[in-house]
């Protein structure tokens, strides 16, 4: 490390740099002073660009070079000879979790076609056929008690030794978890 004052300082803004890009609660204090600072000294910028005016010159060249290329791409976008939407949009099938989103976007967030094709980086005929079809319910299948695999007693001798089942077989102290009480007790009987 070199102790003079122009490396110090190239360090300091250096490890400020990537504090900002690896930490997001530094970053978003950084933002939130830089905001503050901006609503106290309102006439700031104004000011800088009327006291320097090369740099208000090279921002504004700047400026045209980035509309320039701005407007150029929104012309090749739009011109059906140089532009093949088809080939940006090719017909891929939506997984279930991007369906779900845009049915969540549009219900919760009351989100455009538009602007949740933005959002989730898909087609706006896309979006717009899947909020024309209902959202798919998911298949319930029943499933099978662990109780099930445990062999029945038609008469009343033990088919396992008490102690095994002396908590399950319990009257439970929750009012809630009765249901599971009648399913255990009618597997358990021959141990009463």
């Amino acid at each position: 490390m070199c102790s003079q004052a122009s490396c110090q300082r190239q360090r300091r803004r250096e490890y400020h740099r990537s504090k900002i890009r690896s930490d997001p609660l530094y970053a978003d204090t950084v933002m939130r002073s830089r905001k503050k600072w901006r609503k106290s000294h309102p006439s700031y910028q104004k000011q800088y660009w009327l006291a320097h005016p090369k740099a208000a010159e090279h921002n504004r060249q700047q400026q045209h070079q980035r509309d320039r290329r701005r407007r150029l791409r929104h012309l090749v976008r739009n011109n059906p000879l140089v532009f093949d939407r088809a080939a940006v949009y090719k017909q891929v099938m939506l997984r279930m979790d991007q369906i779900n989103n845009i049915h969540r976007l549009a219900s919760s967030e009351h989100g455009s076609m538009r602007r949740i094709a933005r959002q989730l980086h898909v087609d706006t005929r896309s979006v717009k056929k899947y909020l024309q079809t209902p959202v798919a319910t998911p298949i319930h299948r029943p499933r099978p008690l662990k109780l099930d695999s445990l062999p029945t007693c038609s008469n009343r001798t033990p088919a396992f030794p008490a102690s095994s089942f002396s908590i399950v077989c319990e009257q439970p102290a929750i009012p809630a978890a009765t249901s599971s009480f009648v399913i255990i007790s009618s597997k358990c009987e021959c141990l009463a």
